[in-house]
């Protein structure tokens, strides 16, 4: 929880701000597919996973050191998760194959440095690294489990919730954000946006870390910019 309330602060910060004379801001949408850095607990034979559709909502905002370099956050809502399969096939009395869905819905709050290429009343390239920071507000996984241990045959299937209870993950998440699109002249942003999630969610040695790649759309509500000539320096907005 403790979490949670911090990136809603860092959101509602930073969304507050852009609303601000000085500053552009406006509304995302992302549209995608997630996958996880994923290893069983040891002893697995053989495991396999795919990604699903991933996508979000939000409110991006950002503020201009000059011409070329910016600084952007904002506060969203992102689906994410992944398919698995995995088994242990080790002997006679230890045979047994998982199949999971995992769906998990997270609330964001990125923070990239942002390097935009050409003058700024043109369209224009750009980059951007930086961090996101998220908290999970609901999650959980679908399993189906078969096979035999000790002699004994067993079929289950149920679903875990991953938000609370003995089964749940970490819900605090952060990681590497990358970016790279284009702007055009009036606002629109076309970008593709890749996450590289730090916080392993995975119990013992199983590894579960968050990843996605989506393409990104949003429209800044664009202030007027004058800037000196032949500078970066930024002296009216």
């Amino acid at each position: 929880m403790r979490h949670l309330i911090l990136a809603l602060f860092l959101g509602t910060c930073s969304t507050s701000a852009f609303a601000q004379s000085k500053l552009d801001w406006g509304p995302t949408l992302q549209l995608g597919g997630s996958n996880m850095k994923f290893a069983p607990v040891l002893g697995f034979t053989s495991a396999s996973q795919s990604p699903i559709f991933s996508f979000g909502v939000g409110v991006a905002g950002q503020y201009a050191f000059n011409r070329h370099i910016y600084v952007q956050s904002g506060l969203g809502l992102h689906t994410m998760g992944h398919n698995r399969d995995f088994s242990f096939s080790n002997s006679d009395t230890l045979n047994a194959s998982s199949e999971q869905k995992i769906r998990l819905y997270y609330i964001q709050a990125p923070l990239q440095l942002v390097f935009k290429s050409g003058a700024s009343t043109g369209n224009r390239m750009y980059i951007g690294a930086g961090a996101q920071f998220q908290e999970m507000l609901a999650g959980t996984m679908w399993q189906h489990a078969q096979g035999v241990t000790g002699k004994v045959p067993f079929d289950h299937t149920e679903t875990i919730s991953l938000a609370s209870g003995s089964g749940s993950w970490l819900l605090f998440d952060f990681g590497l954000l990358l970016s790279a699109g284009i702007e055009t002249k009036k606002g629109v942003t076309v970008a593709v946006d890749y996450y590289i999630g730090y916080s392993d969610h995975g119990a013992a040695t199983e590894i579960d870390k968050n990843r996605y790649i989506c393409l990104k759309a949003g429209y800044f509500l664009k202030k007027k910019k004058t800037y000196k000539k032949d500078e970066n320096e930024l002296i009216e907005k």
